[in-house]
């Protein structure tokens, strides 16, 4: 996983344009031709130019099958095409043609990663820090493992380890912001997040990311006009940053600018038409703007992406109470329950819906008060959840 950090500046891929075109010489030279179709699909893949890569560097293991650099090329290119499965068996042979490659087994974590399969990429982890002990790859992957087990503290010492190894490293300092973010330390994931800014290159492709990261741990922290600033100086940097166009509109949410978060909610779809969190929340934002049959669109799409998410449900049930669909919003409210038994603001807006029924007889009103009662008791034994309950939600 080396080449992506070299950066992606205009002078740069005319440079490797020009490469590639020497090695096409090469290559019809008859001269190492193996190595020219490596070098070719190195720079393929650097140029982001993925299958043409992977054909390269087939066409050199067709050549030499025993080639270390065409088999690590293979996998590479495999892997930035989404083909874990078979990258995986790509980085699997490498290891058994090189046992001592530390980047061989650093590269086959990364895939074991992106599979789910943590532990074995824990192995092959520390099998590449074993092997070569500055491998600050080896050190990010491993912690991103040991995060997704869940084994957060563990995962600090290791970027710990890595930021000693390379103090100079964005990306490692970044990291180490997302551990503290998770552990809900978010003064010091912010510091983690400023460091990665100071140390990025002006032209580094992750550095919206950054900014984006920093601006969610600063609205974690009710800083809301400083993460509203920070999401804008994502978007300047990468306009197609849906994620900081999400979270820019849940900023604006809680600074209750409605009209602008649901434009910004909007920009993210465009750019994520699969962003379920900011349906709903779009959907919140314009029962705020008293939109409600827009309102019920935006929450009726988000159940429809996600079954599962309550939170919409809640939502839907708000839209539908304010266009006086009683029984549905109470239906919506119910299913919010069902899906998560601890979200509050369900249970208080189905008990306040059931105070409002005045129609049934004697007995019927006398369970809706009930019924009311003992949600209104849940709502305040699981704690208010406030008007902003998106803000502990991340996108996936």
């Amino acid at each position: 996983m080396a080449l992506e950090k070299l950066g992606c500046d205009k002078q740069a891929n005319e440079a490797w344009n020009k490469i590639i075109i020497i090695f096409d010489k090469a290559i019809r030279s008859d001269a190492d031709i193996v190595l020219a179709y490596c070098a070719k699909g190195g720079a393929l893949c650097y140029l982001k130019q993925y299958r043409e890569g992977l054909e390269a560097f087939d066409q050199a293991a067709k050549l030499d099958p025993n080639s270390v650099a065409a088999c690590g090329g293979i996998g590479y290119a495999l892997y930035y095409l989404g083909d874990y499965e078979e990258a995986l068996a790509s980085y699997e042979n490498l290891v058994q043609l090189d046992p001592d490659n530390a980047n061989a087994y650093n590269n086959k974590g990364h895939a074991l990663n992106s599979l789910s399969r943590f532990e074995e990429a824990l192995e092959a982890f520390n099998r590449a820090i074993r092997l070569h002990v500055r491998e600050t790859q080896a050190y990010e992957g491993k912690a991103i493992s040991l995060i997704a087990l869940n084994r957060i503290g563990e995962a600090l010492h290791v970027y710990n380890q890595a930021i000693t190894l390379d103090p100079k490293s964005a990306n490692v300092h970044f990291l180490r912001g997302e551990a503290l973010l998770q552990l809900e330390r978010y003064e010091e994931a912010v510091q983690l997040y400023e460091q990665a800014i100071q140390l990025a290159p002006n032209n580094s492709p992750y550095l919206s990311g950054y900014f984006t990261q920093k601006a969610f741990a600063s609205m974690h922290m009710k800083q809301y006009q400083e993460a509203l600033d920070t999401c804008s100086q994502a978007i300047t940097i990468n306009a197609t940053n849906a994620t900081a166009w999400h979270y820019k509109g849940d900023i604006l949410i809680c600074l209750e600018f409605y009209e602008e978060a649901v434009k910004a909610y909007e920009e993210a779809i465009k750019l994520d038409p699969e962003d379920v969190i900011a349906y709903s929340n779009m959907g919140y934002a314009l029962i705020e703007l008293k939109q409600y049959n827009e309102a019920l669109n935006m929450c009726w799409r988000a159940t429809q992406l996600a079954p599962e998410d309550a939170l919409a449900y809640n939502n839907k049930g708000m839209a539908l109470e304010r266009l006086e669909r009683l029984q549905d919003a109470l239906a919506a409210y119910n299913r919010a329950i069902e899906l998560d038994p601890d979200l509050s603001l369900a249970y208080s807006n189905k008990g306040k819906l059931l105070k409002r029924r005045k129609t049934g007889n004697f007995f019927e009103r006398l369970a809706w008060q009930a019924e009311a009662k003992n949600a209104l008791k849940k709502a305040r034994e699981l704690g208010s959840m406030g008007k902003t309950p998106w803000v502990s939600r991340t996108i996936k």
